[in-house]
C-alpha cells in the first residue's frame, strides 16, 4: 500500500511539473507574438512582423477597417507598403496587459501600444490591442488582432477612472 502511495505521489508531482513547464513555455511563445510584431515593425519588415500572425486570419486596424481571412502574404505586403510609407519613421512598442486561456491551446491577449518617433516613447499609450492567438502543432499564432485607438479615450475631460489606473501596465517600468 504505501508503495502504490508512494507511486501516485511521484507520478502526480512528475505531471504537475510537466503540465507547469508546457505552461511557462506557452506563455514565453504568447508573449512572443507581441515581440515579433515589434521587431518587424521597427526593422520595417512586414515579413517578420506577419509571421506572428496564421495563415489566415482576422485583422481590425486602428482606424476601423476590417479585413475577414486576411492571408500572411496579403498582411505582409500591407504592412511592407505602410513601413514604406507614413510609418517609415516611426517606431512600435507594445506592453501586454493581460494573457487571458480561454482553452488551452487558445488565448486573448490585451495589450497596450503606441506608434513614436525614433527615441521619443510616448508617455501614455496610443492604442489598446484585443488579440486572440491559438496553439496548432506546438505552434502559438495570432488568429484575430483588434487595434483600437485611444484617441478619443484621452480626450474626454472626465475619464471614468484616472489613465494610469485605466491603463496601469503601461505606466509600469
Amino acid at each position: 500500500m504505501k508503495k502504490t502511495i508512494l507511486l501516485l505521489s511521484m507520478t502526480t508531482l512528475a505531471i504537475t511539473a510537466t503540465m507547469a513547464q508546457t505552461q511557462k513555455n506557452d506563455e514565453e511563445a504568447i508573449r512572443s507574438l507581441t515581440t515579433t510584431l515589434e521587431k518587424g515593425w521597427n526593422a520595417k519588415s512586414g515579413e517578420i512582423f506577419s509571421s506572428a500572425f496564421a495563415d489566415t486570419h482576422d485583422y481590425i486596424v486602428i482606424n476601423g477597417f476590417y479585413f475577414s481571412n486576411l492571408t500572411r502574404q496579403g498582411n505582409a505586403f500591407a504592412h511592407q507598403r505602410l513601413f514604406d510609407g507614413i510609418y517609415k519613421n516611426l517606431d512600435l512598442t507594445i506592453k501586454i496587459d493581460k494573457i487571458q486561456y480561454i482553452r488551452p491551446d487558445l488565448v486573448q491577449i490585451t495589450a497596450l501600444a503606441a506608434s513614436y518617433p525614433k527615441d521619443s516613447l510616448p508617455a501614455d499609450p496610443a492604442a489598446i490591442m484585443t488579440i486572440l492567438a491559438e496553439k496548432k502543432n506546438e505552434d502559438w499564432k495570432i488568429i484575430s488582432f483588434h487595434n483600437h485607438s485611444l484617441s478619443e479615450s484621452f480626450a474626454a475631460k472626465t475619464p471614468p477612472v484616472p489613465y494610469k489606473v485605466m491603463y496601469a501596465s503601461w505606466y509600469k517600468n
